[in-house]
């Protein structure tokens, strides 16, 4: 490493960072001298390891970190709304003892200062069935 580089690393309490979309930039951290602050280069590497998504799992909903068409559903305070979610038993060897977890997140799709998107999970549904086709 050159004398002029720097280098960081992050590793999470219990190794889990919450859910959402991270993004990496070089940051323009001055102060700098009158003409502004000086060129140079970055370059970034990450490591992720994420749950499984289950293709035989769909929702109304989509999915905004399955890369899948994603529709939120807006809930107002006190009020309701129906989500539909179909899980396909063809998608499993007759048989099997199928588990996930369904995730209800809030979404957030404007955080300053660049517009950047993320969600929270708010709830974990657990299901299990055996799949009988």
């Amino acid at each position: 490493m050159r004398a002029d580089s720097a280098a960081v690393g992050y590793a999470p309490p219990g190794g889990e960072v919450t859910a959402g979309i991270y993004e990496t930039e070089p940051s323009e951290c001055g102060p700098y001298p009158v003409g502004g602050e000086p060129s140079g280069t970055a370059a970034d590497s990450l490591v992720i390891t994420t749950k499984a998504f289950d293709g035989g799992v769909t929702s109304t909903a989509g999915d905004l970190f399955a890369g899948s068409t994603f529709a939120p559903v807006t809930i107002k305070p006190g009020k309701s709304a129906t989500i539909i979610v179909t899980i396909k038993p063809s998608e499993y060897p007759s048989g099997s003892v199928v588990k996930g977890t369904l995730y209800v997140d809030a979404f957030d799709g404007g955080i300053p200062p660049y517009g950047a998107q993320s969600a929270s999970e708010l709830y974990a549904l657990p299901y299990k069935f055996t799949a009988d086709r």
